[in-house]
């Protein structure tokens, strides 16, 4: 079952002026937008030591106690980052990130998206320096500046980017390349329990017999299909699909 928040802040004569019902998880983990002074009732569901802990924090957030979030987190960065803004970013989120779940959200709420090597390594970026023992070893998260209509044609930013083991064993070590240059290695806990945000990546892996040129046409058809499902697929489609692997499989409970 899913974990929701409901959130109603009233106003000083009790009238009504927020009521927003949202995911727990994420919400807990960003905090709220602002402090309220006010009345107000949060519907919460705790099932574990860290879910209570959150929720305080929350409330101690939202009655001004606590500080809020980074700010620099609660709004998307459209424009070309310049260092300080790279290193403020970096900082921010390795700072607020509890384990690799709410990493990989701070990231997403940025516009970074996961990549593996095969695609990033057909774009010439001159200022990016991967070590030769990290490019197939870790899934990157880069942040897509522009969505083209073709893949391809995608704008990167690699001036940060993020290496995050998913594949083919889940390692609590992130790599972080800023300016071109590896930065520095941090532990970040990989979560105990399947989670939406850390199982769908985005990423696929083709198989090693097909070329370069039917890759780049699989990715193109797949955005197709993505904004138009009921647009009919191609035979070229159809055929290699049952050979590319959507990543990552499922993360298994430490348990079983």
């Amino acid at each position: 079952m899913e974990k929701k928040l409901r959130v109603q802040l009233f106003d000083e004569e009790g009238r009504l002026i927020d009521d927003r019902l949202v995911s727990q998880n994420p919400e807990l983990s960003k905090g709220p937008a602002i402090p309220h002074k006010g009345l107000f009732r949060i519907e919460f569901t705790l099932d574990s030591k860290d879910d209570i802990e959150k929720a305080k924090t929350y409330l101690d957030q939202i009655i001004g106690s606590l500080p809020l979030g980074p700010k620099k987190l609660r709004k998307k960065l459209r424009e070309d980052m310049s260092a300080d803004t790279r290193e403020e970013l970096l900082n921010s989120v390795m700072g607020v990130a509890k384990d690799q779940d709410e990493l990989i959200m701070l990231l997403r709420e940025q516009g970074f998206k996961f990549v593996m090597w095969d695609f990033l390594s057909t774009f010439d970026f001159e200022t990016l320096n991967i070590k030769e023992r990290h490019k197939n070893k870790y899934q990157w998260m880069i942040r897509c500046q522009k969505k083209a209509r073709n893949p391809k044609s995608d704008r990167y930013d690699p001036m940060l980017i993020f290496g995050i083991q998913l594949l083919d064993e889940h390692n609590e070590k992130v790599v972080v390349y800023l300016n071109g240059e590896f930065r520095e290695s941090f532990k970040v806990s990989v979560p105990t329990k399947p989670k939406e945000v850390f199982k769908k990546t985005g990423m696929i892996k083709f198989p090693h017999f097909m070329t370069e040129e039917e890759r780049e046409k699989f990715r193109y058809e797949q955005r197709l299909y993505e904004a138009d499902p009921e647009k009919k697929q191609s035979k070229f489609f159809l055929r290699w699909k049952p050979y590319v692997e959507n990543l990552p499989k499922p993360i298994q409970d430490k348990k079983e």
